[in-house]
């Protein structure tokens, strides 16, 4: 985040829930709503966030109403705000970020192959269905995946997402050492430490799922602050302190 100003989360698709895609930062950098894209494979969708942040960066600003031309070849997107009951399911990472809800975020609506938006007559079947209404609160929203979402097993880690890459050790993957540090840096990057060396070629960088599932204590950490670090003492205790980043 530090050397663009924003951080795109991707959450890939899983069993009838399709991929979506969103923006933490804008509005800490560029005082710009936040901005999500959903219903294509994850890497789409925050390649297409990461090209609408940087019409952001050079000055554009988007509204709910808007048609945005240059962010795919020959393809529309249409703005829309997203209801604030929609939040907690989608955007865990974000809220963890601000500390409370951003201002707002705002949906970019891709259309079918004619152009034709979800709302619109005789647009394909797929574009209407994998695409959320999330300009509607959540209780108003026609039934189908995304309104289940709710209803489905919690991800235990609420400070992160399960494809967040996070760095880790060989060590902690190969199951020979556990963490007993966890780091939250001033990004909003994550860091699962064993306490040992971390010299080159003892990091690895992974999805924060498969950190969980080796070593599903760190759930514990999930709510721990961005700029904050924790670490088993002696006695076995954790203690959380700031994270201090040297200076070069």
């Amino acid at each position: 985040m530090r050397s663009h100003g924003w951080h795109v989360v991707g959450v890939r698709e899983e069993d009838a829930t399709p991929g979506w895609g969103y923006s933490i930062g804008l509005w800490h950098s560029y005082r710009s709503l936040e901005l999500a894209v959903f219903g294509l494979r994850a890497e789409t969708c925050m390649q297409l966030v990461n090209a609408a942040g940087d019409l952001v960066r050079d000055g554009r600003r988007f509204a709910p109403g808007d048609m945005v031309e240059d962010v795919i070849n020959n393809y529309p997107l249409a703005v829309r705000h997203i209801h604030n009951s929609w939040f907690g399911d989608l955007f865990g990472q974000a809220l963890t970020f601000y500390q409370r809800p951003p201002l707002a975020f705002l949906q970019l609506v891709w259309p079918d192959k004619q152009n034709r938006f979800p709302w619109d007559d005789g647009v394909d079947e797929h574009c209407r269905d994998v695409q959320p209404q999330l300009w509607l609160p959540h209780d108003e929203h026609p039934d189908g995946p995304w309104r289940r979402l709710r209803d489905e097993e919690p991800w235990l880690f609420t400070g992160g997402c399960p494809d967040d890459m996070v760095y880790t050790t060989k060590r902690v993957m190969a199951g020979e050492s556990t963490v007993t540090g966890v780091v939250h840096d001033s990004d909003g990057d994550w860091q699962f430490l064993d306490g040992g060396s971390t010299e080159e070629g003892d990091a690895v960088l992974v999805h924060l799922r498969h950190v969980v599932e080796r070593q599903p204590h760190v759930t514990e950490f999930g709510d721990l602050p961005v700029g904050t670090q924790s670490w088993q003492q002696h006695d076995g205790r954790w203690a959380r302190f700031p994270h201090v980043v040297a200076d070069d």
